[in-house]
């Protein structure tokens, strides 16, 4: 379409501007001779939809599929630009839904999560569809819906069966594993990476005691466990019964945390009153001093005092 501003009319010899009213994505001519022009316009499109909710018209849809493999031969870090902005889009949840072999062609890992009955009373939905629920009912940031694009993905690998039903354990260790190799191969910038791979990690248990929180900020800044309790929620609402009790488990985590944050808890090394050199000064080396300091850390999350004195008393406990 055009604007003609001589004779203030719009030029509009392909329907656009119908197809835009009715929320319609259709290509300009032969969708498939579009598609091999460019195949990184079946990503675009997808886009397009995610952001806008429009539908692609069925013969744009086909030409879509049928190109998908061309997508093997589009750079990562094109392929990676779309996907960023595909999923802040406000329809992404149908677009991941309604495309996931097209995505599963440079992230094969989706493969088996598609149509994986889990088995388990705590999901109403496929594996691949909790994904696709999740990431939408996220907030729109970046990290938060990359993290649920990938926290459940090693599933279907962790996936074992008894007479209570299904079980996944593991399955966020392996997941952020799995993350962190598919963020490489799409050339993410390493502090994206790094951050969805921590928030993956966690994502399997919601913190109930301030000793529990207290671990988790050993890993995680503040602002990543903010972070991190809207994983736990955007999890949570991708069940089909949205599980109350599990919001006031993490209306709970969200209180410890403040508590930790206002009275400035001690939840790392760096925190402790003893440092590396107090260590060394009692005789530690090398790797020891590692080892001790964090055997006092967690002393200290399990209630010792943070207080010089009694730390280098229990660090000298393990020269005896």
């Amino acid at each position: 379409m055009a604007w003609d501003a001589r004779n203030h009319t719009l030029v509009d010899p392909f329907g656009g501007e119908q197809d835009l009213q009715n929320k319609i994505l259709r290509c300009v001519g032969v969708p498939s001779a579009r598609f091999r022009e460019d195949a990184l316009r079946i990503l675009r499109g997808m886009r397009f939809c995610a952001r806008f909710g429009f539908q692609p018209d069925s013969l744009t849809d086909a030409a879509m599929r049928a190109a998908a493999f061309q997508l093997k031969y589009i750079s990562a870090e094109r392929i990676f630009s779309e996907l960023r902005a595909m999923l802040m889009g406000d329809y992404i949840t149908d677009i991941l839904i309604r495309y996931p072999e097209i995505l599963a062609v440079r992230i094969p890992e989706i493969f088996p999560c598609i149509a994986f009955n889990q088995h388990t009373h705590w999901h109403d939905f496929t594996v691949w569809e909790h994904i696709a629920r999740s990431v939408g009912n996220a907030p729109k940031i970046l990290f938060l819906r990359l993290t649920m694009l990938f926290h459940d993905i090693a599933k279907p690998s962790c996936f074992t069966w008894d007479y209570k039903g299904g079980h996944f354990k593991g399955h966020a260790v392996k997941s952020s594993e799995m993350a962190n190799q598919i963020l490489l191969r799409l050339k993410s910038d390493n502090d994206t990476r790094k951050l969805v791979c921590k928030l993956i990690l966690y994502h399997r248990e919601i913190p109930r005691t301030l000793p529990a929180v207290r671990r988790i900020l050993k890993d995680l800044n503040y602002h990543e466990f903010e972070l991190f309790l809207q994983v736990l929620d955007a999890d949570r609402l991708s069940k089909m019964k949205g599980d109350p009790e599990n919001r006031a488990k993490i209306d709970r985590a969200e209180e410890l945390f403040h508590i930790c944050k206002e009275q400035n808890l001690c939840c790392r090394v760096k925190d402790l009153a003893v440092s590396g050199n107090d260590l060394l000064a009692l005789g530690f080396q090398g790797k020891q001093i590692g080892i001790v300091m964090n055997h006092l850390l967690e002393s200290v999350i399990s209630g010792t005092p943070n207080q010089k004195d009694k730390l280098l008393s229990l660090a000298e406990e393990f020269l005896l």
